[in-house]
């Protein structure tokens, strides 16, 4: 499950998030409060989703060693960012038992969150941030990273989280490279090839799975996608010899790049998806 933690990884190297120690007993009060109890067949007492599933899922997707019934201290002294992970994953498997308690979960959070003035807000189970300085569009990058994980696009999932680690870095020029290479990567495994020069792969996949929303659409799209790749190519520091002088790609540039990239990255995808449902591939 992509986590709190694991949407902002880059975010989370260079920003430090604090929740005071009553806003996490808070936390924990409301996972409690919402809390599912059931019996199991042939065992005895009841089981729920605090005390005994939880502690097995945190240590699966979180990778904190945690023992049933879930020790309360030890919750408190989570990292901030875990526990918000901790708070996702109880919501998701309190809604696989019963869909109003994860509401009510999801509704107490939002209350909290708004009372201590903290900059997040628990949407569809997923706590994001309302700070523009710590989102820094992470978000997006994060929801690139899902889709290329759903698809199973190995390559390119590894290429936007090496751009992503390169960004945390200030290494500008490799989150120039690596965000590029990434889409370059979801361009050929859609047309289902390991060779093209980025204008005709352009060409081709836009006329394999873009439809003509208004006339000239596609011929725009072409230019944007053009963009991402005239910035790896065209930047004197980020594509090939840099020539007689020496040449440094800007935080900006290197932002640019990583958004613009995800973002394309996502829109294809979801495109690639919808043809894929509408027209069936023909196989050879």
């Amino acid at each position: 499950m992509l986590t709190f933690s694991k949407r902002y990884r880059t975010r989370l190297k260079n920003f430090r998030i604090v929740l005071p120690e009553h806003v996490r007993r808070r936390i924990i009060a409301a996972m409690k409060n919402h809390d599912y109890e059931y019996e199991l067949v042939g065992e005895y007492g009841e089981r729920s989703v605090f005390r005994n599933e939880l502690p097995e899922v945190i240590e699966s997707e979180v990778g904190k060693p945690c023992k049933a019934p879930l020790p309360e201290e030890e919750l408190t002294n989570f990292e901030a960012h875990y526990l918000l992970d901790v708070c996702e994953l109880f919501f998701s498997i309190l809604k696989l038992h019963v869909y109003k308690h994860s509401e009510g979960f999801q509704s107490s959070m939002n209350r909290l969150f708004s009372e201590e003035g903290l900059p997040f807000v628990m949407k569809n189970g997923r706590v994001l941030s309302t700070d523009i300085a710590f989102i820094g569009g992470a978000e997006i990058v994060a929801e690139a990273d899902e889709l290329l994980e759903q698809h199973g696009i190995k390559g390119a999932l590894e290429e936007l989280r090496q751009a992503s680690e390169a960004l945390a870095n200030n290494k500008f020029k490799d989150t120039i490279l690596k965000a590029n290479h990434a889409f370059d990567s979801v361009r050929k495994t859609i047309l289902n090839t390991k060779k093209g020069k980025p204008a005709e792969l352009c060409k081709r996949v836009i006329e394999k799975i873009v439809p003509q929303y208004f006339d000239g659409f596609r011929a725009i799209l072409y230019k944007i996608m053009g963009a991402t790749d005239a910035i790896r190519h065209e930047h004197p520091s980020a594509g090939h010899g840099q020539g007689e002088e020496t040449w440094q790609a800007s935080q900006q540039l290197a932002e640019l790049a990583l958004h613009l990239n995800s973002t394309l990255i996502i829109y294809l995808l979801k495109e690639w998806n919808t043809h894929r449902s509408e027209k069936p591939e023909k196989t050879d």
